[in-house]
């Protein structure tokens, strides 16, 4: 259900940016294009002339669209890979706490228990909101007191407890590279370019003189393709809101295998 409810906001998403774009060419060639055909009436080839300039112009955008688009991808897979590796540390942590001396060892695995199910329940939501979350921060200081607590009395313990905390400043490393980027996107001035961007395209495409029907068809390809483009850009420039974001199924999983030897022991 939670799937079909996601594919139908893309969808609707989809359906609205390449349905305005498509809209607004037809709309052009309907009723500006004639208003453009008077003022270039004395042009000679006025076609070639158009086709020159949008040959030019589409090339630097589209170049401009391009880099947008493989940046705000590869954020989006920087960012996923980041939270598997913090999801990936935390079950590493996990697992060197249960070498610790009781009543360290049920403490600190205890702490972590409840980082991963608050950074699930109330950190992810809040993360979807645009806002930065404090309840995992304040699971974090709790579990760095409890740790810098501890006292190894064996070598193999002291060796332990230095890679635990060598592991744990990883940790905190990376869980900071997800808070910060919690609230960032593409820059504004980015947005106005793209979008302007977008209008003259549209615009230099309806001074074509060509078949009513041929221009309502190519310009309405042209448009929807647009207005796909600008759909990729706007669902993957903000990795942790929206429609297409980066999920915490890491963290569920690694949840689900902290609780599994409790529930076998039980």
């Amino acid at each position: 259900m939670i799937n079909w409810l996601h594919d139908a906001s893309i969808l609707m998403q989809a359906a609205f940016l390449s349905g305005a774009s498509v809209v607004l060419m037809w709309f052009g060639i309907i009723f500006i294009k004639p208003i453009l055909r008077l003022l270039l009436k004395h042009q000679a080839d006025t076609n070639g002339v158009v086709g020159n300039t949008i040959s030019a112009f589409s090339m630097f955008y589209g170049l401009l669209l391009g880099l947008i688009s493989v940046a705000t991808y590869q954020n989006y897979s920087n960012l996923s890979d980041n939270v598997t590796r913090e999801a990936s540390i935390v079950a590493a942590l996990y697992r060197n706490f249960s070498a610790y001396d009781p009543p360290a060892r049920e403490e600190l695995q205890e702490a972590l228990r409840a980082y991963v199910r608050t950074t699930i329940d109330e950190d992810w939501p809040t993360q979807m909101q645009g806002k930065v979350p404090t309840g995992g921060s304040d699971r974090v200081t709790l579990m760095y007191s409890k740790l810098t607590a501890y006292e190894p009395q064996r070598i193999g313990q002291q060796l332990l407890h230095a890679e635990a905390l060598r592991q744990f400043s990883t940790f905190v490393e990376v869980r900071r590279t997800r808070l910060a980027n919690i609230v960032g996107s593409i820059p504004g001035v980015l947005w106005y370019v793209v979008l302007m961007g977008a209008a003259l395209n549209i615009l230099l495409f309806w001074m074509f003189d060509m078949r009513f029907l041929v221009h309502m068809i190519l310009g309405g390809i042209v448009a929807f393709f647009l207005g796909m483009m600008i759909l990729i850009i706007v669902n993957l420039a903000t990795p942790f809101r929206g429609d297409v974001t980066v999920g915490a199924d890491p963290f569920a999983a690694v949840y689900d295998s902290m609780m599994r030897p409790q529930m076998g022991a039980k």
